[in-house]
């Protein structure tokens, strides 16, 4: 017997007795990683995903514009990953009004059709939903970051101990390069890695190299390491135990006892409108301030473009791409000042890291504390 989910949902200007109302969709029973919602509020656009849909190409089919693709994502946060949607799973559709060149006549805005699922029986398109331009301002979609902040980008990761975690977390460690009384390697050298036990090095395989900066208690048994990316190897061979890599890529001179770790490559974040909210009136909420744990290169000082670890992690609430404000406290009156924000590149449980993306003065680290926009 095959099991249906049920989702109700309000029926998008669908006209009955001049009164909107209720229609129902019945989800096939489908493989998802995600826990989508199971009810809507009234008057929400629904649209179930089929089979090759990208939010991508879901943005260019309902907004126009492909790069409106986190407008989707921002109302639809059940997806983790924006990279990867399943069919079946439903996505909240907002109305987004882009600019369109002028024309001679403009029609009237048609009423929008509700999105029905493609019939398991008879395949077919979705139908699609154009929503009519207005002479509004086109959003502006930017990326935060660029390929090489991420790469350069200090991240951290949690440990239950301060001490000899090296070989549970890391894949090996850097022992020697091809030159002999070589002090540091970069590109284009070759080096040599000590894999730890149970052959986490892999030939083929790319690694980051890592250098350890910092150790911070961020609750009881629970330590995070902050790491500092210095450069990217691709794994030769290896042969009893060493592994012979190449440089591809490199931010900093690697030395020996430098880390190998197998570490994912993170989207970068994408912003819509943004503008800081600037002013010297501002008050920030003193409940949630947070700490700055370190600075890039453990500089004393930020500004626009430094990259810094704050405390305030996913567990907080914390995602890629989400905005934070910058205040220093003044020495002798009881006020905080704004001095600029920042975006958030990635996070784990405990901690986040952050570029600055704005600022109206520079940022002395110790006295600089954090507040989610």
């Amino acid at each position: 017997m095959k099991i249906r989910k049920k989702i109700l949902f309000f029926a998008m200007f669908l006209m009955i007795s001049s009164s909107l109302t209720f229609a129902e969709i019945t989800i096939e029973k489908h493989w998802t990683p995600y826990n989508s919602p199971m009810s809507y509020p009234d008057g929400t656009r629904v649209y179930i995903i089929v089979k090759g849909d990208t939010l991508w190409d879901l943005a260019g089919k309902f907004f126009n514009n492909p790069y409106l693709w986190p407008k989707i994502w921002e109302k639809n946060k059940y997806i983790t990953d924006p990279h990867w949607i399943y069919p079946g799973d439903p996505l909240v559709i907002e109305k987004v009004e882009t600019i369109k060149q002028a024309q001679k006549t403009v029609e009237p805005e048609k009423e929008i059709k509700e999105f029905k699922e493609e019939k398991k029986e008879k395949a077919e398109e979705p139908k699609k939903t154009v929503f009519q331009p207005t002479t509004q301002k086109e959003a502006k979609v930017a990326e935060v970051a660029t390929v090489a902040d991420i790469k350069n980008a200090m991240y951290s990761i949690v440990v239950d101990s301060p001490k000899d975690y090296e070989s549970k977390v890391f894949n090996g460690v850097v022992v020697e390069g091809d030159e002999d009384e070589q002090i540091t390697f970069a590109v284009p050298d070759v080096i040599y890695a000590k894999e730890f036990a149970d052959g986490k090095l892999v030939a083929n395989e790319e690694y980051a190299i890592v250098r350890p900066q910092k150790v911070i208690e961020v609750e009881k048994g629970k330590y995070a390491v902050i790491l500092q990316r210095l450069a990217d190897v691709k794994v030769l061979c290896v042969n009893d135990g060493i592994a012979t890599a190449k440089f591809i890529y490199s931010s900093h001179p690697v030395e020996r006892g430098d880390f190998l770790v197998k570490l994912d490559y993170e989207p970068i974040p994408l912003m819509v409108d943004y503008k800081p909210k600037t002013g010297d009136c501002q008050i920030p909420d003193r409940a949630k301030m947070l700490k700055i744990y370190m600075a890039k290169d453990k500089s004393s000082y930020a500004g626009q473009g430094s990259t810094l670890i704050i405390e305030g992690g996913k567990k907080g609430g914390f995602e890629a791409g989400d905005i934070v404000q910058f205040f220093r406290k003044l020495k002798h009156v009881d006020r905080y000042i704004y001095l600029g924000e920042g975006v958030v590149l990635f996070s784990n449980d405990y901690t986040s890291t952050v570029k600055v993306v704005y600022s109206e003065k520079e940022m002395p680290v110790e006295e600089t504390v954090a507040v989610r926009r």
